[in-house]
């Protein structure tokens, strides 16, 4: 397992406004572009690998290990999702509603603000 965030599939796309290092990334303006997750268990399409500044290019990691944001603490081995902030949250569903998963927490967070490796393995939660 690697001790840091080199994934093993990333993508290069451009920020359509500030992103921070490690933070959750979703669809842009178009296919070129990505956003900071702004929803909730959204779908996401990976994991900004730098900060970048509007228009800047980014790294985003799609599949593999990565390192993420916590919202809260997380469990080891536990599922993670968009918190809605652009930082990883524990995956939850409302009963009949789904929520969409990144990936599995590699490491722990105790607290908000925490750097987490995880490893990106999207799929979807059934509530």
């Amino acid at each position: 397992m690697p001790s840091t965030g080199i994934p093993e599939c990333a993508t290069t796309k451009l920020a359509d406004a500030a992103i921070s290092e490690y933070y959750v990334v979703k669809r842009g303006t178009d296919d070129s572009h990505v956003a900071t997750s702004a929803v909730a268990a959204e779908a996401c399409l990976g994991i900004a690998n730098e900060a970048a500044a509007t228009g800047q290019q980014v790294t985003v990691n799609l599949l593999g290990y990565s390192f993420a944001i916590a919202s809260a603490a997380i469990a080891a081995g536990g599922k993670i999702m968009s918190s809605g902030d652009g930082r990883v949250a524990p995956a939850t569903a409302a009963a009949g509603v789904n929520a969409h998963v990144l990936g599995i927490a590699v490491g722990k967070a105790t607290a908000a603000g925490d750097k987490l490796l995880v490893l990106l393995v999207p799929s979807v939660m059934q509530g």
